[in-house]
């Protein structure tokens, strides 16, 4: 699990490790991964800002998009105007999706 900022300094870095854990598992399953599979690795749920990923149910998702999660207020705080630049084409992608 993710538990710190210094593990993933750039959105490159943090990329490039769900890249590799998907290539890993096909590796240690000796097959390719379905596209179901595949997003478990490549949009797990962590936090936006700091990409730590706690498992507690005290996580805090847009309730507009329900795409995007944030570990604390101070992160969900601190990424609102970036966020806001996107959030309705997340909700509507997820609309189509369904």
């Amino acid at each position: 699990m993710i538990n710190t900022t210094e593990e993933f300094k750039t959105a490159r870095e943090w990329t490039q490790f769900r890249m590799n854990a998907v290539k890993m598992c096909q590796i240690l399953m000796g097959r390719s991964l379905q596209e179901w599979e595949k997003e478990v690795f490549l949009f797990p749920r962590t936090c936006r800002v700091c990409h730590t990923s706690r498992n507690k149910p005290n996580m805090i998702d847009c309730l507009s998009c329900l795409a995007v999660t944030y570990c604390s207020k101070a992160h969900q705080e601190q990424d609102k105007n970036h966020h806001s630049k996107f959030c309705q084409e997340l909700k509507y992608a997820m609309v189509r999706s369904m």
